[in-house]
């Protein structure tokens, strides 16, 4: 036999003599089917003239010799006969899923606008899919890079009599709480507005905060360079002029000098010496910079004063709700022995990371939500796009039924083209996810916790690989649960073309699930624009049109006399 046979002839030859009638594009997949045939049996030993014979033998034990016995699909059954399996060939029908992923790729290739509107659609959803769910567990699921993250607590004070549930806690009311046994340390911080003047560099305006001492050992945190503020020494106050700075100005402003440490900058005017440089992205409470040493004593203040923020660590062994209990009694002892300062007053004790996420959390969860949505609407459009082809393809599928091919071979054909479409949708996905994510980082017009951290990472892979393998199992398993072996059988024997009730009733489900998901997103999300259209035309008893905010931090060195201040401003406005 030689190794140049026109396979697509030897199909079109017993088609017609089985009196059915096959377009181009059938007998093209037919006889890519057979070279198939031929390439398995190739590879486990059989010669080139072994090979051809058994894509021959294939055709003619094919059931398209029963279907011109009259009477023998009466029943809708095909039937294969077998045969002496060629040597070194093995069974001639096990198509292994590597040559099943080659004829997917070449379906592929013969119709590319099929091909890129369902990898469009499956990697914008799998895009948006990983996207929300790097930033969700970038922001939200992963915890805070601290150490023991979950024995942090913040403490903010309240006066639900003036309706304050999160305001700045009292300095001597802050010490009084740290003593409880229930809290391993505390540190406590306010924020200062500050000018960072350095000879030779333009002057900025940087965020800092002025902290006690023991703010990092309270974290778990030390920095990258230098010692940091001393230890063993006075946590809440001190006359030392020194700072810590970030690992962003560091790099920004003094090029990453491994030598900056006992450098000396200026703020307001005052000499600082540089002690330290904290890790990168490590800016707590939040896009720190700079962190200054406590230059005054807490305990020397008043109580009706609340302009600090602290941080807990609980002690070994107590719960949240224990520590909750302790302040609780201790702010009710306070309220009746320090009525003129503390009547009503009361401390709240939150988990750090919930402090951190605040009203993030809930919208990103929803967020996450409602794209998984999207994703799900995406799956559905390209598992009706699959039915849709497949079911075009009824005739071709029982032409292989009476070609022999079992109904794991056909399954393995389906799986194979959805196989390919899911993995490069997932690909695709993870690059989007790639260039999108910088994006929003960059040019979210709120600050995110966290959402500069979020990258492309295990985690994301991960999902899209779930994705991979829902929509592999999910794309492939419709079309061919939809396709009755039977119903082809029919079909072929009979010359016409059309769909099963089966076939028919999971198209029409797919339809009506994506048109009800779709309408469920449409309307949620008008419901969303409506409410934030509303609260941007609620009344705030302030006309703002036209009118412009700005300050101007003056150094107290060079601006003595309140008369020169008044000249700049002056000049400004």
């Amino acid at each position: 036999m030689s190794s140049s046979v026109d396979l697509r002839a030897e199909v079109r030859r017993h088609a017609a003599a089985a009196g059915v009638d096959l377009p181009e594009s059938a007998l093209a997949e037919l006889a890519a089917h057979l070279e198939d045939l031929q390439a398995a049996a190739l590879a486990k030993g059989a010669t080139a003239a072994e090979a051809n014979a058994a894509a021959i033998a294939a055709i003619e034990e094919s059931s398209f010799s029963l279907l011109r016995r009259p009477g023998t699909c009466g029943s809708g059954r095909l039937l294969a006969r077998r045969s002496e399996p060629i040597p070194g060939a093995g069974n001639r029908w096990s198509v292994n899923m590597f040559h099943a992923i080659r004829f997917a790729l070449r379906q592929f290739r013969k119709h590319p606008s099929f091909a890129l509107l369902t990898l469009l659609v499956l990697g914008l959803g799998a895009g948006a899919a990983t996207t929300v769910f790097t930033i969700v567990d970038s922001v939200v699921l992963r915890p805070l890079p601290y150490a023991q993250p979950d024995r942090l607590v913040a403490l903010w004070d309240t006066n639900y009599e003036h309706g304050l549930s999160h305001d700045p806690i009292s300095p001597v009311n802050f010490m009084d709480y740290r003593e409880l046994p229930v809290f391993k340390d505390a540190a406590a911080w306010w924020r200062p507005t500050v000018n960072l003047a350095d000879p030779g560099l333009e002057p900025v305006r940087i965020n800092t905060i002025e902290t006690s001492a023991n703010l990092f050992e309270v974290l778990g945190v030390r920095p990258q360079i230098g010692a940091g503020f001393p230890t063993g020494g006075p946590l809440f106050v001190s006359h030392e002029h020194i700072a810590v700075i970030s690992d962003r100005l560091w790099r920004s402003r003094y090029g990453g000098d491994p030598a900056v440490v006992g450098r000396q900058l200026k703020f307001d005017g005052s000499p600082y010496t540089i002690v330290g440089v904290m890790p990168a992205k490590f800016h707590y409470p939040d896009d720190i910079d700079v962190w200054q040493r406590l230059e005054w004593d807490m305990s020397q203040h008043s109580r009706a004063a609340h302009f600090m923020e602290g941080v807990a660590r609980l002690a070994d062994g107590t719960s949240l709700e224990q520590a909750r209990s302790a302040c609780d009694a201790l702010a009710r002892r306070l309220q009746t022995e320090l009525a003129a300062t503390n009547k009503a007053w009361a401390v709240r004790l939150v988990p750090l990371l919930d402090d951190q996420l605040g009203y993030y959390r809930p919208a990103l969860i929803v967020l996450f939500g409602a794209v998984g949505l999207l994703l799900l609407i995406g799956c559905l459009n390209v598992a009706s796009l699959l039915l849709t082809r497949a079911l075009g393809r009824e005739r071709e599928i029982a032409v292989r039924i009476a070609l022999g091919a079992a109904p794991r071979q056909i399954a393995t054909l389906l799986i194979a083209e959805s196989g390919v479409l899911s993995i490069a949708g997932g690909a695709l996905g993870v690059a989007v996810s790639a260039i999108a994510l910088p994006l929003i980082a960059r040019l979210t017009p709120v600050s995110v916790p966290r959402l500069e951290e979020a990258s492309v990472s295990l985690a994301t892979l991960g999902v899209a690989l779930a994705v991979v393998a829902f929509t592999t199992a999910f794309f492939g398993g419709v079309p061919l649960l939809a396709l009755r072996r039977a119903r082809l059988a029919r079909d072929l024997h009979s010359g016409t073309r059309g769909s099963s009730r089966g076939a028919r009733r999971a198209y029409s489900l797919l339809v009506a699930s994506q048109v009800a998901l779709a309408f469920a997103l449409l309307m949620g999300s008008a419901l969303l624009v409506r409410t934030v259209a509303s609260m941007t035309r609620t009344p705030t008893g302030i006309d703002a049109d036209a009118v412009v905010t700005t300050s101007v931090q003056l150094s107290s060195a060079d601006y003595r006399d309140w008369r020169q201040v008044a000249e700049v401003h002056a000049r400004i406005l």
